[in-house]
């Protein structure tokens, strides 16, 4: 994923007093509403995203030119379960009429409670493939999307087995 920076997230990142939080959202069922979550509580774009992320997340990827490997990138957030809807979250994200396995998930780099997602840098987009729990806590684990995500590859040949269909 290429990242554009926007004008906005350039000037404030040249300030001597950066305060940075990443903001998430938890995309479901057809892709077009999301579940806003964050590392503190904040408002953008009218939408509150809960300041519920309780550890330091990092983006795990790496590329090898030189041997032509690629590994994965991942993310593991711990989430407290909070109170969502009137219910735990972990209800939400496990018994809820909304499906978040393998659904997107995209998270911003928010400088300075900036309130305008555009002027916010998209650090990564991935897929939500895991969700365990306590009554304290929930971890979700995300995964880069990959281009042959869910793509099969043909196994049945033909009868004289010359041709993969």
């Amino acid at each position: 994923m290429s990242l554009t920076l926007p004008a906005a997230y350039s000037s404030a990142s040249k300030l001597s007093n950066i305060q940075e939080n990443w903001i998430v959202q938890l995309y479901y069922d057809d892709g077009s509403s999301f579940t806003p979550i964050s590392l503190a509580d904040t408002t953008v774009g009218s939408v509150f995203y809960h300041g519920v992320i309780t550890n330091v997340p990092s983006i795990r990827s790496s590329i090898n030119l030189a041997k032509s490997t690629a590994k994965t990138g991942n993310i593991s957030l711990s989430v407290v379960n909070f109170q969502y809807k009137g219910d735990d979250f972990s209800a939400e994200l496990f018994l809820g009429t909304r499906k978040y396995i393998n659904r997107n998930v995209k998270i911003y780099s928010q400088l300075n409670g900036d309130s305008t997602l555009s002027n916010c840098l998209q650090v990564y987009q991935g897929r939500l493939i895991d969700i365990s729990h306590d009554d304290a806590t929930i971890r979700l684990t995300l995964t880069e999307q990959r281009p042959w995500d869910f793509i099969s590859i043909p196994q049945t040949k033909t009868s004289d087995k010359s041709i993969y269909f």
